[in-house]
């Protein structure tokens, strides 16, 4: 497999305008990295990623306004894997400067082993970023380097980059040198893996 980069997909207008909604429905979290929930995530994917600073409250008014992009991006990915998908989390990260993500897979430990002995990495097994700011403009650093593609990847407001969660696809964001770097992550799992059984769409 591959990275898949779909540039523009949407608007730059539209990157800003889902900032502006993101901003005002996010906490910051103890790691120094922001984190506002679009829906509630399955069980075992909130116990991976630890607290989402979701207020949920909020849960609905962001489920309008972007459930059906999520659902379009969803389906690329299912384009592109040729596989029925659940959306398994999805979260608006905001990277102030001073963080940054190490290398690492998404659905396993660099040495293979499960990310935890629930079974969790089988709702991880596909990610996908959707970029709404952009490097050099809104922030510095925070590049994305995937080593085994030779790709080094500098954030554009309304990208989109779909990958398979296993050590093939590991990958690193550089640290943010200034600024807040912007996206929203998704992981989907194969239909039905999704424990709690609930998507975005229900509430």
């Amino acid at each position: 497999m591959t990275v898949t980069i779909l540039k523009n997909y949407i608007s730059a207008e539209h990157a800003k305008e889902y900032i502006e909604l993101l901003d005002g429905h996010s906490e910051k979290t103890d790691r120094g990295i922001w984190n506002a929930l679009g829906y509630e995530s399955s069980l075992q994917a909130s116990t991976v990623n630890g607290t989402t600073g979701a207020k949920l409250g909020d849960l609905s008014l962001v489920n309008l306004r972007l459930g059906d992009l999520f659902d379009r991006i969803k389906k690329e990915a299912e384009e592109i894997f040729g596989e029925e998908m659940d959306l398994c989390q999805g979260s608006y990260q905001m990277m102030p400067a001073g963080t940054q993500n190490p290398m690492h897979a998404d659905r396993v430990k660099l040495d293979g082993s499960p990310i935890q002995p629930d079974g969790a990495e089988e709702e991880l097994e596909w990610s996908g970023l959707l970029y709404l700011n952009n490097h050099e403009e809104d922030f510095t650093g925070g590049e994305v380097e995937y080593p085994n593609f030779d790709i080094w990847y500098k954030p554009r407001a309304g990208d989109v980059v779909i990958f398979k969660g296993d050590l093939e696809h590991m990958h690193e964001v550089k640290e943010v040198l200034s600024g807040e770097r912007k996206n929203v992550v998704f992981f989907w799992a194969k239909r039905g893996n999704v424990s709690d059984g609930r998507g975005y769409f229900e509430y």
